[in-house]
């Protein structure tokens, strides 16, 4: 009897449980219709094609597209040609750094855009407005300001000469690159190149290469871990949390871990 009653018991215990699970799932499906909008050319965007997005520390959204660069104020778009008419469309990547500066890389080559030095833009042959930027490389990557203030740039196109890790240092007004060498095994440290690079609590660096995940500790020591397979269909991205875990997508696989203490 007292079998029965516990074996009753535990149904009803289900049965309830089953009930919250449904509700929830409900709740969260209903919670996940979100309204969408849907910006196109036709709303000022360059191009539905996009290669990248940054939030500024103004607010504004920037938008890097094969036709221009595009910054969204929250209620329209301003689309901006970067370099003279001559000069490629498509922009790749922008990063603000933290004393203000865009630096801004097109298929053209990178440009730094200080916002305080703003003049009046100049309106091109297409009607765009022309940003204020200034040509510094015809290098072509990605930026990265670490916590010492170091600038460091990144590609990942291994037919570029700027593939790999660099240094970019200025001296009276001069860019430079100096590139850094991760001693990766003999068969990968030729042609590597760079998609993502983040700065861990500790000081150590997570950098994302086309051969392998390397960890560079404060001391320059590397740590490589090396994948299976150099080139992969599907998008490769890497990003650290707020307990420096390491996310990586790769392909269709999405990994995450936490790393040892130096």
């Amino acid at each position: 009897m007292l079998r029965a009653i516990e074996l009753q018991k535990a149904a009803i215990a289900n049965g309830i449980f089953l009930l919250l699970v449904v509700l929830g799932l409900t709740f969260a499906a209903h919670a996940e219709r979100l309204p969408v909008k849907i910006y196109t050319s036709a709303d000022g965007l360059g191009s539905s094609f996009i290669d990248y997005l940054m939030r500024d520390s103004r607010g504004f959204m920037w938008f890097c597209t094969r036709d221009g660069l595009s910054r969204f104020d929250g209620s329209q778009f301003i689309t901006y040609q970067i370099g003279d008419e001559t000069s490629p469309p498509g922009v790749e990547t922008i990063y603000e750094a933290r004393n203000g500066v865009y630096w801004i890389c097109t298929t053209g080559g990178l440009y730094r855009f200080n916002p305080n030095a703003l003049s009046t833009p100049k309106v091109s042959r297409n009607g765009r407005p022309t940003l204020n930027a200034e040509f510094v490389s015809n290098w072509r990557g990605s930026l990265f300001e670490d916590s010492k203030g170091n600038t460091w740039f990144i590609s990942s196109n291994t037919w570029l000469v700027s593939n790999g890790l660099y240094l970019m240092e200025e001296k009276e007004g001069e860019i430079s690159f100096a590139k850094v060498e991760l001693n990766l095994p003999s068969e990968t440290n030729k042609d590597y190149g760079v998609t993502s690079l983040y700065e861990a609590a500790d000081g150590s660096f997570w950098i994302n290469t086309t051969f392998g995940l390397v960890r560079r500790l404060p001391d320059e020591r590397v740590l490589f871990y090396p994948y299976q397979s150099a080139l992969i269909e599907g998008v490769t991205a890497m990003i650290l949390d707020k307990q420096d875990r390491v996310w990586l997508k790769r392909g269709l696989d999405l990994f995450v871990f936490k790393p040892e203490p130096i």
